[in-house]
């Protein structure tokens, strides 16, 4: 039905947006306040059509006010303040109500409705007081009004029979009340273990994927190398069924690997960043790779956004990277043109939410709930935007994709804090490429740093490029890899991602923060067994190049090799 759809939409949002234990209490408080209002409204022209002028001025007061606080509710997110003052402003119109009788001489029905607000917006011993402190004046107003019985003794009687009313009625409520929390707790402990296995799984998948990636990488390389070696027709033939073989094996591994639920930006602390700078490296790293101008990409945000955010900005790399490089597997059309729209949609003192709209030229299609694309073979492209949604879904948006004849528009809101302070952006916590221009480097010139801890692998990446390339230097780890960088000029790095003291992310990060200084920048490529879905984004937001995943194609590494020598 449409009113529970409404709430379960409003209270999804509510706890998306909190994402804490009290999520379900502020989203009492939302409802509260809103049937406060409705019920005033009600009030107010019941009051006008029975000619009670006087407490229909009363009650305009009241929903004026009870408006403001309901405003000031969703703006600043204050929930127990707001909470206060909407039953303190209940709580004036209810006594105001019960003494003069209200419209039908009926005005103390209105105490049984307290109870149920007060412990709706505030915790259970909170609402307790203040509904039981309620009582109290009520029962000071009766004797003031002698409204409701005609001597001391009677008034007294009528309030010891509503006390027990409504103290059978706030039992009630709050053994409701409890139950729902009980059974709440309950559903959140099932989610929480749920997610727990998902973990455990994932963990155990990237595990095995990356073992099996290894030795895979190393057997299809070998078995290239032995390829090109002098070998008759037979040995030839069992080479060539070595390595088919080991090509149906890597995609044995590619669909278990589909099946895991990976944790995307795994880091969750939020940093002060600079949010063009951030869209416009990202949109670099393809223009960079594209060749021939074949792909046109325009940035467009609203120009009174001058202020740092504060975020994620791993995420929103993911969010693009995702995006761009679905869009631009589309063969059938030979440029692809896209524009990126960055516009304000709702600000507090505290928070900014930005709509994004990126409009390209790729015609998609759904066939059995997926996005497709047609090449130039009439062949159909299957398009995964499973991160950036999953990423927006994280943040409680959604990612609308429309596709009409000759274009196609993504769009989605995006939830920032505001970041006041003069922050320089290489205090943001985010390290955006230094592209400087270099004069073109020949692979066979070129001077390489492969940085990977496991031998058997250096040995097999030496032994592919050590002929078409003038140098290659080994880190072992991170930590090696950045007292190399310091002491020697190097055109490229290969990077491993998984390598003890100091991991290929961290090293990254740390020599682009080294170039900061310097004003130079090397190309880092990512040479990975960690293929799940993400583990591209994560190393390009990181500050990489480009990436490649075990096992892989020699004449890959060098395409690319090349294309960041040229750049």
């Amino acid at each position: 039905m449409l009113p529970e759809r409404i709430i379960s939409q409003f209270y999804n949002n509510t706890y998306r947006e909190n994402n804490t234990d009290d999520a379900h209490q502020s989203f009492r408080l939302k409802i509260a306040s809103i049937v406060v209002l409705t019920i005033l409204v009600v009030y107010l022209v019941v009051s006008f059509l029975l000619s009670h002028k006087q407490l229909g001025i009363v009650i305009g007061v009241s929903l004026i006010l009870a408006a403001v606080n309901h405003i000031m509710l969703l703006t600043t997110k204050n929930d127990q303040f707001a909470g206060t003052v909407l039953i303190f402003l209940v709580g004036s119109l209810f006594s105001y109500t019960i003494y003069t009788g209200g419209v039908d001489g009926y005005g103390y029905v209105w105490l049984f409705t307290f109870p149920i607000l007060t412990i709706s917006v505030k915790p259970l011993k909170t609402g307790n007081f203040y509904a039981y402190g309620f009582f109290i004046v009520f029962c000071a107003v009766i004797a003031l009004s002698n409204k409701y019985g005609s001597t001391l003794l009677s008034e007294f009687l009528f309030c010891l029979r509503l006390l027990f009313i409504y103290s059978i009625l706030i039992l009630l409520f709050v053994v409701t009340d409890k139950r729902k929390l009980i059974h709440y707790q309950k559903l959140k402990e099932v989610s929480d273990q749920t997610e727990k296995d998902n973990k455990t799984k994932d963990q155990f998948i990237s595990k095995l994927s990356h073992q099996i990636r290894t030795p895979l990488n190393n057997i299809m390389v070998v078995g290239n190398l032995v390829n090109q070696t002098k070998l008759d027709q037979h040995q030839k033939d069992l080479i060539d069924t070595i390595i088919a073989s080991t090509h149906n094996l890597v995609n044995v591994v590619n669909n278990i690997v589909k099946v895991s639920n990976v944790e995307y930006g795994q880091s969750k602390s939020l940093v002060s960043f600079d949010l063009h700078a951030t869209l416009n490296s990202t949109i670099q790293l393809f223009k960079q790779q594209e060749e021939d101008n074949k792909l046109n990409i325009e940035l467009n945000i609203d120009d009174t956004l001058n202020e740092k955010v504060k975020g994620n900005p791993i995420r929103i790399k993911q969010i693009f990277l995702n995006i761009i490089e679905n869009l631009i597997k589309d063969a059938s059309i030979t440029t692809v043109n896209m524009s990126i729209h960055v516009t304000r949609q709702n600000e507090s003192t505290e928070t900014l939410t930005l709509a994004f709209t990126i409009v390209t030229n790729n015609t998609l299609t759904q066939k059995d709930g997926q996005y497709i694309i047609s090449s130039e073979k009439g062949e159909d492209i299957t398009l995964d935007f499973s991160i950036a949604q999953k990423v927006i879904e994280i943040e409680g948006k959604t990612l609308d994709i429309e596709s009409h004849e000759g274009q196609t528009i993504f769009s989605f809101n995006y939830t920032f804090g505001i970041d006041h302070s003069e922050i320089k952006l290489s205090e943001t916590g985010i390290r955006e490429p230094i592209v400087q221009p270099t004069k073109n480097i020949e692979l066979k010139d070129s001077n390489i740093l492969l940085v990977e801890d496991n031998s058997i692998n250096q040995k097999i990446v030496i032994l592919s490029l050590k002929k078409m390339v003038g140098n290659i230097d080994v880190a072992n780890n991170g930590k090696e890899a950045l007292d190399k960088f310091g002491s020697t000029k190097y055109d490229i790095i290969l990077m491993d991602i998984q390598m003890p003291i100091m991991d290929g992310i961290i090293a990254t990060k740390k020599i682009r923060e080294l170039e900061e200084s310097t004003n130079t920048h090397t190309p880092i490529i990512a040479i990975t067994a960690n293929a799940l879905s993400g583990d591209k984004e994560t190393c390009l937001a990181a500050g990489m190049n480009d990436y490649i995943s075990k096992p892989f194609q020699v004449d890959v590494l060098i395409d690319k090799i090349k294309n960041l020598l040229r750049q």
